[in-house]
């Protein structure tokens, strides 16, 4: 199995705009710049919020639990690897997971941002930026549904797959962020800084999965023995 990144112009461009994105959020958030004044102002305008609206996203909030999507993506990648008679869908959930949880943790020791209200003085924390469970999120639903359609047969198209585990795992990762910023877990640049994380971090997961291999496998009829 040889692994080599595959990015095209457009999945380039998206990672760059993804990392100047975060670096730039994590540097007004370090100097409370423009971005941090929004971030008051709409905590000002959004809370409190009542139980019942927290209540209706915390099933998106617990995706972005890290006990929870190290578990589905360790079956999503059992699963792959079973149905594709190949190792490297359990080496990718692994990789990616473990690359988002790394990178949120020394983001946020580098940012030390201080959280909303009663989490302002929280000090066994490392800090708030990015939303870890916005970026887990995110992360957790795009592979899933990345390595679900790369399963089935007849899907030969990764940008497909891609695609939509993009689209599903941003849309995952929204909600997540919404439950976030209206519990006042987060301020809204965390969300968004997560967001922006877990683009990035699948762009370049999807780019490196060997797909030749992974088309010999799944487009090719098993033989039988005598038929050629």
């Amino acid at each position: 199995m040889t692994i080599k990144p595959r990015l095209d112009s457009s999945q380039a461009r998206r990672v760059a705009l993804a990392v100047v994105g975060f670096v730039l959020l994590a540097l007004d958030v370090v100097s409370g710049g423009l971005v941090a004044h929004f971030d008051q102002a709409l905590r000002g305008w959004l809370q409190p919020q009542p139980g019942s609206v927290i209540a209706l996203l915390d099933v998106a909030g617990d995706l972005g639990n890290v006990g929870v999507s190290a578990a589905l993506l360790g079956i999503s990648g059992a699963v792959t690897s079973h149905v594709l008679w190949k190792v490297w869908p359990i080496l990718f959930v692994g990789s990616v997971f473990l690359v988002t949880q790394g990178l949120i943790y020394l983001t946020k020791l580098a940012v030390g941002r201080d959280g909303p209200g009663m989490w302002a003085d929280r000090t066994d924390y490392p800090g708030y930026y990015p939303s870890g469970h916005t970026a887990t999120a995110a992360v957790c639903a795009g592979s899933v549904v990345f390595l679900a359609l790369l399963s089935r047969r007849g899907v030969s198209n990764i940008a497909r797959a891609a695609n939509w585990g993009s689209a599903v795992g941003l849309l995952a990762g929204a909600l997540a962020a919404a439950h976030a910023v209206v519990g006042d877990f987060h301020w809204f640049s965390d969300g968004v800084g997560g967001l922006l994380l877990a683009l990035g971090i699948l762009t370049i997961a999807f780019a490196v999965v060997p797909t030749d291999d992974l088309r010999s496998q799944a487009l090719e009829p098993p033989r039988r023995d005598g038929v050629q």
